[in-house]
């Protein structure tokens, strides 16, 4: 095996791993600006507009958490991974 990966494994060394400055900044910004869509994000999953008030997008949300629906529950999920991936492709960069 040992042999194997020295021909056909790839190889990592330091300077591929470090974080430069400009991309931790860029990570910090992208972290930033995902923290702000939770109200957003909720609204997609509860099926109201992004644009609606808070106190109704979170009372919508605690009535699908309340439900015993799990497939309610599960869009609400899937509506926070489908908004969290643009951030998450710009962290991993």
């Amino acid at each position: 095996m040992t042999s194997f990966l020295q021909w056909e494994g790839f190889t990592l060394g330091v300077k591929d791993v470090l974080v430069t400055e400009g991309a931790d900044k860029l990570r910090r910004r992208a972290m930033i600006e995902a923290s702000q869509i939770g109200a957003k994000a909720a609204a997609g999953g509860v099926s109201i507009p992004a644009d609606s008030p808070e106190e109704q997008i979170f009372t919508k949300l605690e009535q699908v958490h309340r439900s015993r629906d799990m497939k309610n529950r599960a869009l609400v999920d899937l509506s926070y991974k489908q908004s969290l991936d643009q951030f998450t492709n710009r962290i991993n960069k």
